[in-house]
């Protein structure tokens, strides 16, 4: 699975408001996976894009300098849903110029 915030073009939003946005969009897509579905994922991508002036808003949303952190934070929101997913699952977090194709938008996020 890979997500991605895009490229926005307005004042960047609070810090906490963007990782809100991002959890809960991740929380959506493991939700269909609900019922112990996510054994098979071996890991979740999280592509960024932001400009210079918001980029360490959205590095401190997703706790770069700590990523476990995120992950435990996703990892809560998959043990909610007893997705099941392996003990082994990485998350790994890419800041990018532009998102790839095969990302999925965070709709909130622009």
């Amino acid at each position: 699975m890979n997500f991605f915030k895009d490229k926005v073009d307005k004042k960047p939003d609070d810090v906490k408001i963007i990782r809100e946005n991002i959890l809960l969009f991740i929380k959506e897509q493991l939700g269909k996976l609900e019922g112990g579905e996510g054994k098979n994922i071996k890991g979740l991508n999280l592509f960024i894009s932001a400009n210079n002036e918001e980029k360490h808003i959205y590095e401190s949303a997703v706790y770069l300098n700590t990523p476990d952190l995120f992950k435990t934070e996703v990892q809560r929101i998959a043990d909610d849903y007893a997705i099941g997913m392996p003990q082994t699952w990485a998350m790994d977090i890419i800041f990018v110029d532009e998102s790839p194709s095969e990302a999925m938008p965070v709709p909130d996020l622009n």
